[in-house]
């Protein structure tokens, strides 16, 4: 039926089909639509399919650029420390020349430290010499030192056991003059108290002697009044 349907058969278009061929041409017809749906679901699943794994892919397109753009900011990082070990490695340089300067210094200095470490050995050896008959010199200066000296210490010892014993005499005597001290301090401070309240009596008595001169004063004066009175009355009786 398909060279009827394309036209390549001897059937003419105007001519009038049979039942027959129209079954089988809605049969092939039907054959080929089945085919067009099965090839379109296909497409359908591939098309989905398509669609997850563009996803997929864009996912890792942002992933990709995520770390694109983290490698781009570590990139930056890396330029900035590559650029202080530049100048780092300028600075060591610097300090290395420094160094060297400074150790061809030190090699002439330790070079002078051996010149004069010999000359201080020299210097000890003598010095050790000069020590030995110093020590010498001072023993035999010990020796004559006690043999002449020994009396002398003796003297002095005896005469340090007596000052001792004196001292320890002297000591007891002090200890009692303070001890006597101490008692008449408390006899004159308990005489200082006596005289301080026999004080207090004599103002006391002062005080009662100066009240009882008022009262004679007043009593001189009472008097002489009853004598003007008496006297004026005598008159004016007279």
């Amino acid at each position: 039926m398909a060279d009827i349907l394309d036209g390549t058969s001897e059937h003419h278009h105007f001519a009038p089909l049979s039942t027959q061929q129209t079954r089988a041409i809605c049969k092939h017809l039907q054959e080929l639509v089945e085919h067009l749906q099965h090839k379109v679901q296909g497409f359908e699943r591939d098309k989905i399919a398509s669609d997850g794994f563009a996803a997929h892919i864009r996912k890792d397109l942002a992933r990709e650029q995520a770390r694109t753009d983290e490698l781009k900011r570590s990139l930056a990082v890396t330029q900035m420390d590559v650029e202080a070990c530049k100048k780092d490695i300028s600075q060591n340089q610097v300090n290395s020349q420094k160094f060297r300067s400074d150790l061809e210094e030190a090699k002439l200095d330790i070079s002078d430290l051996r010149g004069n470490h010999s000359k201080i050995d020299l210097l000890a050896q003598s010095t050790a010499n000069c020590l030995s008959q110093n020590e010498l010199n001072v023993r035999q200066l010990q020796k004559t030192l006690d043999s002449r000296l020994q009396p002398d210490l003796e003297r002095l010892r005896e005469d340090q056991t007596k000052n001792d014993y004196a001292t320890s005499q002297l000591k007891e005597m002090l200890r009692k003059t303070n001890s006597d001290t101490t008692h008449l301090l408390e006899n004159v401070r308990g005489t200082q108290a006596m005289a301080h309240g026999i004080a207090e009596d004599v103002a006391k008595r002062d005080a009662h002697l100066d009240k009882l001169g008022n009262c004679e004063g007043d009593l001189d004066d009472k008097l002489h009044d009853t004598q003007r009175t008496g006297l004026m009355k005598l008159q004016d009786d007279q």
